[in-house]
């Protein structure tokens, strides 16, 4: 019953009690403002005397430590996970509509230009039956159903009560490693053996020097370790007076600086130390060691940050009088830990603190798994099984763990059709596999913080192999709503990026080698990221509301045609919708059963497919349409009023971005208010692009063809570009597009000049208008060198231009409008002193 066992962790950590406590202050806070708090006193006083009992469940759920021993819980769990979300969508459909009253507001030309928070409370209030009783009246019926949910807390937290007085419910036994080899050859290490005896070796430096194995679980570090000792406590390499082991596994708490000095003290001893005092124990540990040159390996050490960083200082203090070419080695699966321990040390080793250790090499690994399997590294009997073996060890990416796993599957077993059948599950597809490998991986899974482990599950989306973009990733985070406001001081974007830093420093993501901007997930992370996630998180081509639990918040499918959508319908939680499209170009019918079923999807926050989407959607703040390779428009968006990240992909037909893709708001008011960013990709044929309003914008990612994802030059042949904030033209990748035919500089922005330095690199620019000329003076004296080609100025309200440059000979229409009277004069038709400057141009128009 593993499988229940880790649904209740994932399930428990996704309601801890801080998000709870978060969302019923929200919804109070909303009954206050919108004064609808009366008769709700009584139920806050129960969320609040519920709150720590919920906390102490959870905190169990968390560590793993709750054997399945009532299925109640469970669905308990889903129970108050339900009514957490539910609060949290009736909160964002509040949101929602006081969005759009104050979009409406700013929309009133009667309305003032800067209205306080307290003009717009009372204006808000003044709207409430607009609002909604309807929205009200399901935030009251949420957070009631949320009290229900927390008021059934009482024999869980009577449960953990009760297993916390056993020895079998809660399991906070000390995860001990031994010294001894349980392995009679070590396979694949001799390279990192090399290396760390060479470190060994090395009496350059401080006194005393730390340095650690890294690298997830089952890979083999702790046995690389105990190789090294054996052969150094037994004289077979290097001169070390004193070697000690210590296991230190301080997975789920601060590792205790008296507890670790005492277990130093032990081994050095072989005798009980009693001590408790911790300048004794110091003193004690100082004593035995200022005499002696040696080797002490800190197995298995987990926990960072201040308050782990303070205790090691403490254990360390004592071992710095260690004699010369001391050494200190540890084994951890986080480069975190190998950081803080070099700072520990002052600064010992910084630039190479560690060894990453990774799978064995494929070679090695076949005899590793020969060996285990058949009792020999170079099996002759076995000639059958030897080619199905090798796509076996490719399954188990080089991990000793994993063939010590299989080792129990496949010993003795020599039926070529049992073999084969191994060879086409996945390795998460295998229950003994779960309950041991995962076991060790979800180590490193419990390690980390309820918000991390939830941006860590939601990865399980993507194949394995995906090529992660940091940035990328953290707005769909933001998207899906996995990163809540937790402190003032920080964007969402910030507290993402801390979240995503922290998975790579505990070696979830690793960067991939031939690019600092691109991150890899080891398969063994992918497969524990789906294992952990199940319930939750779904990868799938098989598209079944039979096969598809109604529990999942995060999908991702692949379907053949748009109607079978329906298939998720059921899923009223679901936050997250990719869609990966393989089949025709849908119909129009198609397209509309799609727009219902989406429809029914309420909770959906962040969607990725490839057609269309429903208006209907209040709450979607990111949304990703992509692959729509014969798909010539856009799906009105742009009054999705809390949309904040939008990317366009693959629309090889898209010409131009309709006027229709802006939408029309209810009541007037900007298209897209909430927009932060937006990115375009691959839009093959687009020849106009239009960028206006955007007064916050800073850069702009241009549409690249594929083979040039990863150039920062895009090389396409927009053939319009209206635009006006022409700063951007001389920042990258406006800079280099060199194919416009016709720049348009739009009314709301007045230049003082035009873009010199753009227009001499754009060479093929035939056509020129500005719509709002009344800050420009003048035009460049060489126009007729710097646009060779110019076929057509136009130029509005100019009514600070004196004279015109020398023209190109290929200008045939020229439209200079608003000019000041002496302008007129000089370039009056026939009469004028200039109109000999004119005269070869086809239409002139000067007002």
């Amino acid at each position: 019953m593993a499988e229940a066992v880790v649904i209740l962790a994932f399930v428990g950590k996704a309601v801890a009690s801080s998000v709870i406590t978060n969302l019923v202050n929200r919804a109070f806070t909303k009954f206050d403002e919108l004064r609808k708090s009366e008769g709700m006193k009584a139920t806050k006083e129960k969320l609040d005397q519920n709150l720590p009992r919920i906390a102490a469940v959870l905190l169990a759920v968390d560590r793993g430590q709750i054997m399945d021993r009532n299925g109640n819980l469970d669905k308990w769990l889903w129970q108050l996970r339900d009514a957490v979300e539910e609060a949290e969508d009736a909160i964002d459909q509040l949101d929602y509509y006081q969005l759009k009253e104050k979009a409406k507001h700013q929309a009133d030309p009667h309305s003032v230009g800067t209205t306080s928070i307290k003009k717009m409370t009372k204006l808000i209030n003044k709207h409430v039956p607009c609002i909604g009783d309807d929205s009200l009246g399901r935030l009251k019926k949420a957070v009631e159903g949320l009290n229900n949910a927390a008021t059934g807390v009482g024999p869980f937290l009577q449960l953990v009560n009760t297993l916390g007085n056993s020895s079998g419910g809660i399991n906070q036994t000390h995860a001990d490693t031994g010294a001894m080899l349980t392995e009679a050859k070590v396979f694949g290490r001799d390279m990192e053996k090399h290396l760390i005896l060479k470190w060994l070796s090395n009496h350059d430096g401080p006194e005393v020097s730390a340095f650690s194995l890294v690298g997830m679980g089952g890979l083999g570090k702790t046995t690389l370790a105990r190789l090294i000792y054996n052969e150094i406590a037994d004289k077979k390499v290097l001169e070390f007076s004193l070697v000690v082991w210590v296991s230190v596994s301080d997975i789920f708490g601060t590792p205790d600086a008296k507890v670790i000095i005492r277990m130093i003290l032990q081994d050095i001893t072989q005798s009980s130390y009693d001590l408790n005092n911790l300048n004794t124990l110091q003193t004690s540990l100082k004593k035995k060691v200022e005499t002696e040159k040696f080797l002490i390996i800190f197995d298995d050490v987990w926990q960072d940050g201040p308050q782990a960083e303070n205790q090691w200082k403490q254990i360390m203090a004592p071992l710095k009088f260690g004699q010369k070419g001391s050494k200190i080695l540890l084994t951890t699966r986080m480069e975190v830990v190998a950081n803080m321990m070099a700072k520990v040390m002052e600064g010992t080793a910084q630039k190479n603190n560690h060894l990453l250790l990774g799978g064995l090499e494929e070679n090695e690994f076949l005899k590793l798994f020969n060996k285990h399997v058949f009792g020999t590294e170079n099996p002759t009997e076995y000639k059958n099984c030897q080619r199905l073996a090798k796509q076996v060890v490719k399954k188990l990416w080089g991990s000793p763990l994993a063939v010590r796993v299989m080792e129990s599957l496949l010993n003795n077993h020599t039926d070529i059709q049992y073999w084969d059948q191994i060879t086409k599950q996945d390795i998460s597809n295998i229950q003994i596999n779960q309950n041991e490998i995962m076991a060790s991986l979800k180590k490193s899974y419990h390690h980390l913080r309820e918000e991390e482990q939830q941006c860590f599950r939601y990865c399980s989306l993507f194949p394995q192999d995906h090529k992660f973009k940091r940035d990328e990733l953290i707005k769909m985070w933001i998207g899906s709503g996995l990163i809540q406001q937790s402190d003032s001081t920080q964007t969402l974007e910030e507290s993402g990026a801390g979240y995503f830093d922290t998975l790579v420093r505990k070696s979830f993501f690793h960067v991939r080698a031939d690019s600092e901007d691109c991150y890899l997930m080891h398969d063994f992370m992918h497969e524990m990221a789906a294992f952990v996630s199940s319930g939750e998180c779904l990868r799938t081509k098989t598209v079944s509301s039979e096969r598809i639990p109604g529990t999942i918040r995060h999908v991702c499918i692949t379907i053949q045609s748009l109607i079978a959508i329906k298939e998720i319908s059921h899923l009223r939680h679901l936050q997250s919708l990719f869609i990966e499209f393989d089949g025709e170009k849908p119909e129009l019918a198609d397209v509309k059963e799609f727009e219902k079923a989406l429809k029914k999807l309420k909770s959906l926050r962040d969607v990725t497919f490839p057609k269309w989407i429903s208006n209907s959607i209040p709450n979607l703040t990111s949304l990703e349409l992509r692959d729509c390779a014969r798909c010539n428009t856009l799906p009105p968006l742009g009054k999705l009023l809390s949309l904040k990240y939008l990317s366009l992909s693959n629309f090889h037909e898209l010409e131009l971005i309709p006027v229709a893709f802006y939408g029309r708001i209810p009541g007037g008011g900007d298209a897209f208010p909430s927009l932060k960013e937006l990115r375009i990709r691959a839009l093959t044929s687009l020849k106009v692009l239009r960028l206006s309003g955007c007064n916050n914008l800073v850069t702009i990612p241009l549409p690249q063809s594929p083979s040039d994802a990863d150039s920062e030059k895009p090389n396409l042949e927009i053939q319009e570009l209206h635009i006006d904030h022409i700063s951007l033209l001389l920042q990258e990748p406006l800079k280099s597009i060199c194919q416009v035919k016709k720049l348009l500089i739009l009314n709301n922005h007045q230049p003082e000049s035009l873009p010199k330095q753009w227009l001499e690199n754009c060479t093929s620019l035939e056509e020129i208008e500005v719509g709002n000329a009344c800050a420009l003076k003048g035009l460049f004296s060489n126009l007729d060198e710097l646009i060779p080609d110019l076929k057509k100025l136009v130029m509005h309200q100019a009514g600070l231009i004196i004279s015109l440059p020398n023209l190109p000979p290929s200008l045939s229409d020229l439209v200079i409008t608003g000019c000041n009277d002496t302008f007129k004069q000089k370039y009056k038709k026939d009469t004028g002193s200039n109109w000999y400057e004119l005269a070869d141009v086809t239409t002139v128009v000067i007002l």
